[in-house]
């Protein structure tokens, strides 16, 4: 779905700013997002049975 989606907009075939494509591309258009970078932690407890994953996204 996510891979069709996209072909269909990177492609030409499907343009974002038409409402009546919206139907075919609207998933890949509201879950893509304009982010660039992403960056992730990881902490566990000591006793390694608890952990935290703390996930940032930037622009």
């Amino acid at each position: 779905m996510w891979e069709d989606e996209k072909a269909l907009v990177t492609s030409g075939e499907r343009d974002p700013d038409k409402k009546e494509d919206y139907s075919y591309i609207g998933h890949y258009l509201n879950m893509k997002g304009n982010y660039k970078t992403v960056a992730c932690g990881i902490a566990l407890t000591e006793d390694g049975k608890k952990g935290w994953l703390n996930i940032n996204f930037f622009r």
